[in-house]
């Protein structure tokens, strides 16, 4: 390994940062220009530990009065004084180049920090209450604390120069640099994203990339991007990339929570921020209130990929059903006659055979832009119950029929035939947020593709259960068609539920060959009676779907 002081001319690129007092704990950075680093307030947690253990006062109390009142909330930048610099300090490494397997490595300090605003808002907020970001409940208030904090480093060097004005002009350049107008500042959901990161904050792992697709974004201005690419602890303050191409990609977020637990259930999901809006105000830029919104503006984008018309499809073909405390999904069949198909463990407590239905996300031919579903008045759909399956009974699954119909919906079409094994598919539905936000979605593979059960690596959690499977490998000009309805995932049976572990990405679905003949029947005539064949007594089906002693987790 080379140490060196020279700045490389990567910037944009991973960097792995390592704690000089606590060798065994490190992050990842983005480089930015003139020996900057910008990277996440995760990478103060064990000194943050140790400010709890109560092990240096004097220095723990500086340090907590610094980010307790110095860090402002409105974003404005704060110098770190000189002797908490000299506390703070880390060895940088970073490959000059990519494919170069050598690396630099250089001494950086901590010099600057802040608050994103759009961040902390989120975070404190409603949307994400019933959300965790550390395992157990101990120091989950200072990681989340830490989730909206951003930290500007600098390596070593001899040039003098007044901090917060370099670190002002770094992030201003940084920002023109990667986002200049009429760019826009999300891809579009569904699109492919890279995260290049250094695992487990080791600088072994520097450099290692793992993909997925943009799932949703949530919080004011879109500032928290949501991906089903994977990462792991170390992984905060990674870049995340929007793919153009095989050898084109352009910066978009940065890791800041690669772990988190809704309702106490794990979430495979990770969390970004979308740097555009977070820097924004570093570089006098006013946002609008959704900064991506735009799908006129995802259009003309020279950038724009071939799911460019995805979100549209998807929030006018996705509706959530509301049944008692708890939600799943719908997936549009038919518009005319209003027909939905879902799960039939969705449906169970149905009060008066009847559901209360909600879709999120303006249309071109409405001017709502929410349909609550909470409550008794105003603003809800409800649709009837016209047919389910028994408990425990192949297949689980549910047709409904709104009422009225809602012509401004758009049906998604069923696919003739199975998808192969080691087909790309695309899961979405409406998990965690319920009619809070639009619907998300999570790439994956179909690991087993059989007339009674079709299973895929697709992340799909609580919520997601009678949201659509869909082939996308058709091309920009042929739209998505529904290959399965997902229904559950697994868990591994043990009899202490502390111990009992939930898998997202091995989840099963009704292939569409179990339900696309009789539910084109009925909605060409009407008459239920065709919707007895979406129950089967076939006994190979019902071993199928026993799982024998591996249990179902309903979603």
């Amino acid at each position: 390994m080379r140490d060196s002081t020279r700045r490389p001319k990567s910037a944009g690129r991973c960097v792995a940062i390592v704690s000089r007092s606590h060798p065994a704990h490190g992050a990842s950075g983005v480089l930015l220009n003139d020996g900057w680093i910008l990277s996440h307030g995760s990478l103060l947690a064990p000194y943050l530990r140790a400010r709890e253990a109560r092990r240096d006062k004097d220095v723990d109390d500086k340090l907590g009065d610094f980010f307790d009142n110095e860090v402002a909330a409105d974003g404005s930048i704060a110098r770190l004084p000189d002797h908490l610099q000299d506390y703070l300090r880390f060895a940088v490494h970073v490959r000059s180049s990519e494919g170069d397997v050598r690396e630099d490595e250089a001494s950086c300090k901590l010099e600057s920090a802040w608050r994103c605003p759009l961040l902390r808002e989120s975070f404190g907020g409603d949307l994400l209450f019933s959300w965790n970001f550390a395992k157990s409940s101990s120091g989950s208030g200072s990681i989340r604390s830490m989730l909206s904090l951003f930290l500007l480093l600098r390596m070593d060097s001899d040039e003098q120069r007044d901090s917060v004005v370099g670190s002002d002009a770094a992030l201003s350049r940084f920002y023109w640099e990667n986002f200049e107008p009429g760019v826009p500042a999300l891809p579009c959901r569904g699109d492919p994203l890279e995260i290049e990161s250094t695992p487990f904050g080791n600088p072994t792992f520097l450099g290692s990339v793992s993909r997925g697709i943009l799932s949703n974004a949530v919080g004011e201005c879109d500032c928290l991007l949501v991906t089903d690419a994977m990462a792991v602890p170390g992984s905060e303050g990674a870049p995340v990339y929007a793919l153009q191409s095989k050898k084109k990609r352009r910066l978009c977020g940065m890791v800041i929570a690669p772990l988190s637990w809704c309702r106490g259930e794990w979430v495979d999901f990770t969390f970004a921020a979308n740097l555009r809006a977070c820097l924004a105000v570093h570089a006098s830029v006013e946002l609008g209130a959704s900064s991506s919104s735009s799908l006129l503006l995802a259009r003309e984008n020279k950038w724009a990929s071939s799911s460019a018309l995805l979100p549209e499809m998807l929030d006018r073909s996705l509706v959530v059903v509301k049944c008692g405390p708890n939600w799943g999904t719908g997936v549009v069949l038919d518009v005319p006659s209003g027909t939905i198909i879902t799960c039939s463990h969705v449906v169970r407590e149905a009060s008066g055979g009847r559901v209360k239905i909600a879709r999120v996300g303006e249309t071109e031919d409405s001017d709502d832009t929410s349909w609550s579903i909470d409550g008794d008045g105003g603003g809800g759909l409800t649709a009837k119950v016209i047919y389910r399956t028994r408990d425990g009974q192949p297949y689980d699954l549910a047709v409904l029929k709104l009422e009225p119909a809602q012509l401004d919906l758009k049906a998604l079409r069923m696919a003739r035939g199975l998808p192969k094994k080691g087909a790309s598919v695309l899961a979405a539905g409406y998990p965690f947020f319920g009619s809070e936000l639009s619907a998300s979605c999570s790439l994956g593979t179909v690991s087993r593709s059989e007339p009674a059960i079709l299973q895929t690596t697709c992340c799909v959690q609580s919520g997601s259960s009678g949201g659509p499977v869909l082939a996308c490998g058709g091309g920009s000009l042929v739209p998505p068609e529904i290959v399965g309805i997902v229904v559950s995932n697994a868990v591994t049976a043990s009899g202490d539920p502390s111990a009992r572990r939930l898998y997202p990405r091995f989840n099963m679905a009704v292939p569409v060959e179990a339900f696309r003949e009789p539910l084109r029947r009925y909605i060409e005539t009407e008459d239920v009676r065709h919707l007895e064949e979406l129950s089967t007594n076939d006994p190979g089906a019902k071993e199928t779907w026993s799982l024998y002693l591996t249990p179902r987790s309903k979603i």
